[in-house]
């Protein structure tokens, strides 16, 4: 028997859900609110409590040290206030030795930090490009164009670093416009963090939907002769007014 056959683009893509909401591309300006929105809009409201008392946490005070962010001047004798006094002299320069020990340990701390952030910079965007390569989610350019033109760098920043599938994140945001300015106009971290993870948590991505080409089931008879289904053709000849299809069935059963 012939069977129904499907597209080759069907095979190929796959689409995007949140909860049980398939969020399609965009096409136009969607101003309606979709139920991704209001769901957060629930979640932050329900979290609100929990995240004032983290933040008041967070307020405690915090010593440290103090940050040199020049090196010191290495003393001379003839300074003014030093006037050739070799102990003075002396008192300084073991002074400056100090300050310039410390600030010479806070460079090479700093630098080690920025190569360390700048490699993890780099392995998570080399792992996002990798999972965004495999998607097969039609219109992920301009999801993630609405979110590099809306969302600010640092929120950007804590996609890539602290979400396990950014690029859902990105598709979340980028398929829905009140979502992005709710994320935009976001400044506690501990806010930040909790609505990507409940983004994450309910993000999905589907095998597409498979459409069929319908064709006209037939059959063997014994005698070798192909036997049609009179009883579609029937149907589809009452539909499009079309009969040639089923009289030339009929006489071939014949």
């Amino acid at each position: 028997a012939e069977e129904a056959t499907e597209t080759d683009d069907d095979e190929s893509e796959q689409e995007f859900y949140f909860g049980d909401e398939k969020l399609d591309s965009p096409t136009s300006e969607d101003g309606a609110e979709h139920g991704l929105v209001k769901h957060l809009r629930k979640t932050i409201k329900e979290k609100d409590r929990e995240l004032k008392e983290l933040m008041r946490q967070s307020q405690k005070p915090v010593e440290q040290q103090p940050v040199i962010t020049q090196p010191p001047r290495m003393p001379k004798l003839d300074d003014e206030d030093i006037g050739f006094d070799e102990e003075i002299y002396q008192q300084r320069m073991a002074k400056w030795a100090e300050d310039n020990g410390k600030y010479q340990q806070q460079e090479m701390a700093r630098k080690q930090k920025e190569q360390e952030l700048q490699a993890a910079y780099q392995e998570r965007l080399s792992k996002y490009q990798q999972r965004v390569k495999a998607l097969k989610v039609p219109g992920y350019q301009e999801a993630e164009q609405a979110v590099l033109e809306e969302i600010p760098i640092e929120t950007q920043n804590a996609i890539l670093f602290e979400s396990e599938k950014p690029e859902i994140v990105v598709l979340a945001l980028g398929r829905n416009a009140e979502l992005r300015k709710q994320l935009a106009e976001a400044t506690n971290p501990v806010a930040i963090g909790r609505l990507l993870e409940r983004i994450e948590s309910k993000a999905r991505i589907m095998p597409k939907a498979k459409t069929t080409a319908a064709t006209t089931p037939t059959v063997k008879g014994s005698n070798g002769a192909v036997i049609n289904n009179l009883d579609k053709l029937k149907a589809k000849a009452l539909e499009t007014g079309d009969w040639t299809p089923y009289f030339a069935a009929k006489k071939a059963k014949k």
